[in-house]
C-alpha cells in the first residue's frame, strides 16, 4: 500500500504528462505479447505483469483499489491466521 500511495504521489505531483507515459511503459498490453515487435524498454513485456498493478488511472482509482486490498487482505488474515497469508504471500515479497 506504501507503494502504491508513494507512487501515486508523485504522480499527482508531476501532473497528468506523468500519469500518461507511466500508462505507455508500465502499464498491460497484452497485444505486445503476440507481436514481433520492439519493446519501449528491454524487458518491458516481461516487467509489465508486474508493472501494471503500481499504475493507476486516478487517485480515486487507486483509493478503491487499495481499499478492497486491505479489507481482502484482513479478512484472509482472520480466517487463515497470520503465519499462512505470509506464506503464501512468500514468493511475493
Amino acid at each position: 500500500v506504501g507503494i502504491l500511495l508513494l507512487i501515486e504521489l508523485l504522480i499527482q505531483v508531476f501532473g497528468i504528462e506523468y500519469r500518461s507515459l507511466a500508462l505507455i511503459y508500465f502499464a498491460f498490453f497484452p497485444a505486445s505479447l503476440n507481436s514481433m515487435g520492439e519493446d519501449l524498454f528491454f524487458g518491458q513485456r516481461y516487467t509489465m505483469f508486474v508493472s501494471y498493478s503500481l499504475i493507476h488511472g486516478s487517485f480515486l482509482h487507486m483509493s478503491l483499489n487499495v481499499g478492497v486490498l486491505l479489507a481482502l487482505g484482513k479478512k484472509l488474515e482472520e480466517d487463515l491466521g497470520v503465519i499462512k497469508v505470509l506464506v503464501c504471500l512468500g514468493p511475493y515479497r
